[in-house]
């Protein structure tokens, strides 16, 4: 069993893609439940070679060590385009790997250590197709994949929803006030794997207004419209490339100077 280091990963999530109203209470609660696990020393290539007799021992990405952290992917509405991006290869799996762990069998119960590279290359196959699809504004042959391929199978729990929570920031003297929420239940949606959290948000971003971007700088994908926090104008997936291009363009010229 490896062990759990935990991460703080309480504040609320605002985008279309992972949360919601809630009708009763008037607080923004999740719509996906969902935390993942990634270790800590990273990942490596191994070749199984417990296979039978004259079978070509298949590669594997393997955990370094037992020490892991809980991430919250849904901080991460582009996790799915970003997978996708990788390249079809074992250099792309296990780069994909070290930033957000393996795509199958971690949870609070039991931990994977380590992953069949051919089934996650085939997990991508299935997204690229699934993207391309939609892209090319074939939407009936998505539903048919999306629905006939299981891609789609989820958890539904009930969430209770209660307690203190921040005032809405309609007046900033009282950002940092509470108030008592009275308690209600919301139903929420439970991936059991980080790879159909990812397919659960390609089904939102095809049911939903926003769009994908690419970052100016380093390429990686965002969301920006109605929901996500993010304007259209948007040219930088964070604050870290816009204060990066910024500099680059100036000379290495502080922000605040």
């Amino acid at each position: 069993m490896m062990a759990f280091v935990p991460t703080s990963c309480q504040h609320p999530i605002s985008s279309i893609i992972v949360s919601r109203n809630n009708a009763v209470s008037g607080a923004v609660v999740d719509l996906v439940k969902f935390e993942w696990t990634r270790c800590l020393d990273g990942y490596e290539i191994r070749f199984d070679r417990d296979q039978p007799c004259g079978s070509e021992p298949k590669k594997e990405i393997v955990a370094k060590s037992e020490k892991v952290e809980l991430y919250r992917p849904t901080e991460f509405p582009g996790l799915f385009q970003l997978f996708a991006d990788k390249p079809a290869n074992t250099e792309g799996m296990h780069e994909f790997a070290e930033g957000f762990g393996l795509l199958e069998g971690a949870d609070r119960e039991f931990i994977v250590e380590r992953a069949d590279l051919n089934v996650m290359l085939k997990h991508q196959a299935a997204m690229r197709h699934a993207l391309e699809l939609f892209d090319q504004g074939k939407s009936g042959e998505l539903v048919i994949a999306f629905n006939n391929g299981g891609w789609g199978n989820l958890r539904i729990e009930l969430d209770y929803d209660g307690g203190y929570r921040p005032l809405l920031p309609t007046d900033l003297s009282k950002r940092h006030q509470l108030r008592l929420v009275a308690p209600s239940l919301s139903s929420v949606l439970v991936p059991a794997s980080l790879v159909q959290f990812m397919w659960l948000q390609i089904a939102m971003y095809a049911q939903s207004n926003v769009t994908l971007m690419r970052c100016d700088r380093c390429g990686s994908p965002f969301i920006v419209g109605t929901g996500t926090g993010r304007r259209s104008t948007a040219k930088f997936c964070g604050n870290a490339c816009k204060v990066a291009a910024f500099r680059q363009r100036h000379g290495g010229m502080r922000t605040d100077a």
